[in-house]
Order: structure tokens, then C-alpha cells, then sequence
């Protein structure tokens, strides 16, 4: 998949059949480094195979799971269109694939519930962020991090002026230039031609809705950062079309069909680092202001059923760390092991993601920096 969102996070974390699989690996794009990771994921299959014969010794049906990724070992196109990371879950009832501008270590899980925190920080507060590159000729969406950029296609999104309006755009009567930055007062793009400039702002107007509007269908869920790039004086025409609430003040000016995908993430991480941090300070000290209010929580068995019911605003979770045990929805009891057990529920992990699912925000956060110095801090909504 070229884009994952909070609609594919939710399938993830239902109850499905068991066994439930799930296989992390890194994955190239440049073929002539690519051509191995076939064969290490023909490996990782074999090693899930492993832990479902031990796992359910008893159910003759569940090593079939595995065939269902068995095609993708030969797949050639599959692994000529990767990304940085690989995500497969398997069980009887569900198959998947996910292509992740986030590099990933191999790993392979065999339990009751899929295991998805390798994917949290692409939806956590951890630097993922959207670009926004927009010109007459071309739209781009770049899905971005600390550390990579991908081109995405969600569908909708229009690929240029001409495609927006079609018949009403006419290359005879409608020239668009792009020159190099001017001085104050000077705008930098200009549509020109027979119609009028008032005409012509509206029919820019027009363009940009149908991008907006293709953007809310992909990514209106999301509280993920976006940074728009386009010459400056589309800048402002593009705002007023805009209905998606995390469009940053602060954007790449400059015409942007001259900038590959890895300029434009290192521009944007220049923006969008500092948001991100400041965001993260503030709900720290929105914790401090609340703690001992009954509005916060660093239990583990206090914070999973709030999370499951939409009571966390704000949750602070340390990657790495591992919390088994069982969760009881109808009831609401946590029970939790004394020690991590491989192929138990990974609580943690459970609690963030119905955080995520009810609306709510998850930092990753190194355990000293976490109030009290658990390994999860929340903060309620009431």
C-alpha cells in the first residue's frame, strides 16, 4: 500500500482467528540491492512457521496461514516497488501488506492479537509529516519522516491544473510562469492570458479545492502535520481553500517541480521538527499542570480500559518496553504478568493503539522523561 492511515490501523487491531502473524523486515528501493530481500523474507516465513508449530501444536489448519505470503517470495514486481520497511500480518481470516517510509529490524510475532508498535511512530508524534508540492504542471503527496520520504497516489488527488478542470483550462488562452523569486511586493507566478486575473485566481481556486478535497478522502483522519510547497504567491489562494486543520503557517516557497523528494524532506523537517517538539513540551506540561487531579495516570491497568472507552486525551509510551498480559474489554480487568511472555498480549501496545483509534495523541518518550518514571503516562479528557 502506498499510504497507511488510521482506517488500516483499525482492521489490525480487531480480534481475528488465530494464529495471528505479523513480519517486520527493511526492504530497498534499488533493485540490484533489493534482490536479496526475497530471500530474507522466505527466511522470516519459515521462522513464523516455526513458532505457529509450537505455538498451536494441536491445530492442523494454522500453518496454512503461511501460504497465503508464499507468492510474494517470487513476486518480482512486488519487491521492485518497496520502500524502507516491509509490514505482512497473516492469520485465517486476514492478509495484508504494508509499504513503510520507515526502516524496520526483522522481526517475526506469533500470537492471539497482531502485533503492530513497530508501526506506532507512523502514527505517533515522532516526525512523521506530510508534503504538500503543488505547480500547474504537477501534485505531488510526499509522506515524510525524520529520516525518509516517499511519493504517495491516493486516489482523488487531481495530477495537474489541466486534469482539475479540464475543459475549462486551456493551454491557448492560460500560461503559467514560474521565475526566480522577486523582491518585496513582486509576486513570483503570475496566470496570465485573455481571461482576467480575477478569473483566472478563481479558476486557481477551483484547482485547489479539488486538492483539498483530495486530500480530506486520504488523510482527513490524521493529526499528522502538512507542509505546502508552491511559489509564494499561491501560498495565500491555497489557505483559503484548505479545510485540513494541520496545515502548517510555514511552508517551502519556491517552485517545487525543481526539487527532488529528498530536498524536500530535508526543507521540511526544518519546519516541521520544531512543531513537533513544541507539541510534545506542551502536553509534558499540560501532565505536570494536571497531575494529582484525577485527570492523569501512569498505571498500566488504569490507563488500558480508559484508552479502549476514549478517555485518553494524551498518552506517553516507552519505545522497546513490554508489558504481557490479558485484557478483558467487557469487564475492563488487566491482568499483567510479572515478567514479558512471548506470544502473550503486549499491553503497551494495545493501549496505544486504541488511544490512536479514539482520537487521541502517543509520544514516544524515553522511560526517565516519563512522569514517575513508568514505562506510560496518560492524560484524560475528563
Amino acid at each position: 500500500m502506498d499510504i497507511m492511515t488510521l482506517n488500516e490501523l483499525k482492521p489490525l487491531a480487531e480480534r481475528h482467528d488465530e494464529p495471528c502473524v505479523s513480519i517486520y523486515m527493511p526492504t530497498h528501493r534499488i533493485w540490484s540491492e533489493a534482490q536479496q530481500d526475497p530471500i530474507r523474507f522466505r527466511n522470516l516465513l519459515k521462522k513464523a512457521e516455526d513458532r505457529i508449530a509450537e505455538a498451536y501444536p494441536d491445530d492442523h489448519y494454522a500453518p496454512e496461514v503461511i501460504d497465503h505470503a508464499r507468492d510474494l517470495i517470487e513476486d518480482d514486481e512486488f519487491w521492485r516497488h518497496q520502500s524502507e520497511g516491509l509490514a505482512v500480518f497473516l492469520s485465517p481470516d486476514f492478509f495484508e501488506t504494508f509499504r513503510v517510509a520507515r526502516s524496520f529490524s526483522e522481526e517475526v510475532k506469533v500470537g492471539p492479537r497482531f502485533h503492530v508498535k513497530p508501526l506506532l511512530p507512523v502514527f505517533t508524534g515522532d516526525g512523521r509529516f506530510y508534503i504538500l508540492a503543488v505547480s500547474q504542471n504537477k501534485v505531488r503527496l510526499l509522506e515524510g519522516s525524520r529520516t525518509a520520504v516517499e511519493e504517495i497516489h491516493p486516489e482523488g488527488l487531481p495530477e495537474n491544473l489541466a486534469d482539475a478542470l479540464g475543459h475549462e483550462y486551456s493551454s491557448r488562452h492560460l500560461q503559467y510562469h514560474t521565475g526566480a523569486a522577486g523582491g518585496p511586493g513582486q509576486r513570483n507566478a503570475v496566470f496570465h492570458g485573455q481571461e482576467s486575473e480575477g478569473y483566472s485566481k478563481n479558476m486557481i481556486k477551483r484547482y485547489f479545492h479539488q486538492i483539498d478535497n483530495g486530500l480530506h478522502r486520504a488523510i482527513g483522519g490524521e493529526q499528522v502535520p502538512l507542509v505546502l510547497a508552491c511559489v509564494d504567491y499561491l501560498m495565500s489562494i491555497y489557505e483559503e481553500a484548505n479545510s485540513y486543520p494541520y496545515l502548517l503557517d510555514e511552508g517551502i516557497k519556491g517552485n517545487p517541480d525543481d526539487l527532488k523528494p529528498a530536498e524536500l524532506r530535508k526543507r521540511a523537517w526544518e519546519i516541521v521538527e520544531p512543531w513537533y517538539q513544541k507539541k510534545k513540551e506542551k502536553a509534558l506540561a499540560r501532565y505536570e499542570q494536571l497531575a494529582g487531579s484525577g485527570k492523569t495516570a501512569t498505571s498500566i491497568e488504569e490507563i488500558l480500559p480508559d484508552a479502549y472507552f476514549g478517555r485518553v486525551d494524551t498518552l506517553f509510551v516507552t519505545p522497546g518496553e513490554q508489558v504481557s498480559g490479558e485484557f478483558f474489554p467487557n469487564t475492563g480487568e488487566v491482568n499483567v504478568d510479572e515478567a514479558p511472555v512471548d506470544g502473550k498480549e503486549d499491553l503497551l501496545n494495545t493501549a496505544t493503539v486504541h488511544t490512536l483509534l479514539n482520537g487521541g495523541l502517543v509520544f514516544a518518550q524515553s522511560k526517565e522523561k516519563i512522569p514517575g518514571g513508568a514505562v506510560c503516562a496518560a492524560v484524560y479528557r475528563y
